[in-house]
C-alpha cells in the first residue's frame, strides 16, 4: 500500500502526493535537468564551433540555449527542496533556485520575440535595415538587456518591495512563494503582466505578418500559374515570394539569382523552425496555466512545473530535426570534424 503525503492549496482542499508520485516526479526532474544540460551545452558548442551557425539569429539561438542551461542546472536544487528534509540553508537555497527560475524563464520569452522581430524584419523588410538592426554592437546591448530586465523583475519585487518571497514554502515542501501570502498573488501578476505580456504580444504580431505575406503571394502565385498552366504551382510560388524581395536580395551575398533564391528560401524554412520552436513553449507552459486559471492554485502543481521544466530539452532536439545547419553542425561534433 503507498503512502500519502497530504499538502493543502490556497483553497484548503488536500493535495495528496503518493510514493509513486515522488518517484515519477523524482525521476523525471532528474531526466530534464541531465538532458536540458547537455542539450543546451551541445547548442552553445556547435555555434561557437561552426562559422556558418554564427549569424544574429544564431546568436540568440545560444541565448536561449545559455537561459535553458542554467535553468537545467538549478533544478537540482528545486528537486532536493522537494524531497530533502528541511535545513536552514533552504531558505538560502530557494531564493537562488526561484530567482534564477523566474528570471530564466523571463530571458527565455523575450528570447524568443527577438527572434521573432529577427525573423520578421529579415522576411518583410530590405536587407540594409536588417544590417543596420542586428548589427553586432546593437545585438551585444540587446542582449544584455534580455537577461537585466527579466532578473531585475525576478529579484526586485522581492527584496525591495516585499512582493513575494523567492523562500521554502512549509505547506508545499517546496520551493516556491508561500500561498498563505497575499504577496504572493501580486508578484505573480507583475511577471505576467511585466515580463510575458508584451514578448508574446510582439511574438504574435510577428508570425502573423510573416504569414499573412507568405499568403498572398502564394494566393497571388496561384492564380499566375492557373494562367500560364506550367510549373509546379509549390515552386513557383516559392520562387515568386523569394523574388518579390527584390530590395533584399539586392544585398545578398549570392552571386546569381538562383542562389538568392535558394538562400530566402532556407530563411523561410529557418523561420517555421523557429516558429516552432515557440509553440512547444506554449504547449510546455499551457497546462500549468490553465489549470492555474481553473482552480485557482492547481492541484497538480509539481506535475504541471514537470512539464513546463521539459521546455528546456526540446530546443536541442528540434534544432537537429528540423534545423538543416544545426542537423550538419551535430553531425560533424560528433564524428570530431571540427
Amino acid at each position: 500500500m503507498e503512502t500519502e503525503i497530504s499538502y493543502y492549496n490556497v483553497t484548503e482542499e488536500p493535495v495528496f502526493f503518493t510514493t509513486t508520485d515522488y518517484a515519477i516526479l523524482g525521476t523525471g526532474f532528474t531526466i530534464i535537468s541531465v538532458a536540458g544540460t547537455l542539450g543546451n551545452l551541445l547548442v552553445i558548442i556547435v555555434v561557437a564551433v561552426s562559422k556558418e551557425l554564427q549569424n544574429s539569429t544564431n546568436v540568440f539561438i545560444v541565448n536561449l540555449a545559455t537561459a535553458d542551461f542554467l535553468f537545467s542546472i538549478l533544478m537540482p536544487l528545486h528537486i532536493y527542496s522537494i524531497f530533502g528534509e528541511y535545513q536552514p540553508f533552504f531558505d538560502t537555497m530557494c531564493f537562488i533556485c526561484l530567482g534564477g527560475k523566474h528570471s530564466t524563464f523571463g530571458v527565455s520569452v523575450w528570447t524568443l520575440a527577438s527572434i521573432a522581430l529577427n525573423r520578421y524584419v529579415l522576411i518583410l523588410s530590405p536587407m540594409k535595415y536588417y544590417k543596420i538592426i542586428f548589427q553586432k554592437k546593437v545585438v551585444a546591448v540587446w542582449i544584455i538587456l534580455l537577461w537585466l530586465y527579466p532578473i531585475s523583475m525576478a529579484i526586485i519585487p522581492p527584496v525591495v518591495f516585499g512582493i513575494g518571497q523567492h523562500t521554502f514554502d512549509h505547506t508545499l515542501h517546496l520551493c516556491r512563494s508561500p500561498t498563505t501570502l497575499e504577496t504572493t498573488e501580486t508578484y505573480d501578476t507583475v511577471q505576467i503582466y511585466a515580463v510575458f505580456s508584451l514578448p508574446l504580444i510582439i511574438i504574435f504580431i510577428c508570425y502573423i505578418g510573416i504569414y499573412i505575406r507568405v499568403f498572398k503571394h502564394n494566393r497571388m502565385m496561384k492564380k499566375h500559374s492557373l494562367r500560364n498552366h506550367s510549373g509546379s504551382v509549390t515552386n513557383r510560388t516559392c520562387l515568386h515570394l523569394m523574388l518579390s524581395f527584390s530590395s533584399s536580395s539586392n544585398d545578398l551575398k549570392s552571386s546569381t539569382r538562383r542562389s538568392k533564391d535558394e538562400a530566402y528560401i532556407r530563411q523561410i524554412k529557418i523561420t517555421k523552425n523557429m516558429f516552432i520552436i515557440f509553440c512547444a513553449y506554449v504547449i510546455c507552459y499551457s497546462p500549468h496555466l490553465l489549470c492555474d486559471q481553473i482552480y485557482g492554485e492547481c492541484p497538480l502543481d509539481s506535475y504541471g512545473r514537470l512539464i513546463i521544466s521539459f521546455n528546456s530539452v526540446v530546443n536541442p532536439i528540434i534544432y537537429g530535426i528540423n534545423h538543416p545547419q544545426f542537423r550538419k553542425a551535430y553531425i560533424k561534433l560528433f564524428k570530431c570534424k571540427y
